[in-house]
């Protein structure tokens, strides 16, 4: 399982470097000075190194900023964002499971690939 973790990390880093050539977008900010900082995250909850290190600063920033502890920030912080991370992948499967016929009507698609799996609560 470390390995999975591992390449998965390695995938948000490579991603990360991607963004900033794609487009050639971290020169064109340079130029308009703007620091372009591509924040990766996985839908397994990785991170890019980067990434985490401006968060914790973010937080540290608000966590001053309102007077409030930096471990009351993070976790808030850290719970949006796995919040919004699953909510994400929640509207990914939902697309792949329905499908719209040409009249407008929809049509359950259960992955018949899949056989003896159920939907939580029925269909």
């Amino acid at each position: 399982m470390g390995n999975t973790a591992r390449s998965s990390l390695d995938a948000t880093e490579e991603y990360a470097k991607t963004k900033c050539v794609h487009g050639v977008m971290k020169r064109r900010c340079r130029e308009a000075g703007i620091v372009f900082q591509p924040m990766i995250f996985e839908s397994t909850g990785g991170v890019s190194a980067e990434a985490e290190r401006v968060l914790k600063c973010l937080n540290k920033v608000v966590a001053v900023n309102f007077d409030a502890s930096e471990v009351v920030v993070a976790t808030r912080s850290w719970q949006g964002i796995g919040i919004d991370i699953l909510r994400a992948g929640c509207r990914a499967f939902q697309r792949r499971r329905v499908k719209r016929d040409g009249v407008g009507s929809t049509q359950m698609v259960l992955f018949t690939q899949l056989s003896g799996l159920a939907v939580a609560g029925g269909v």
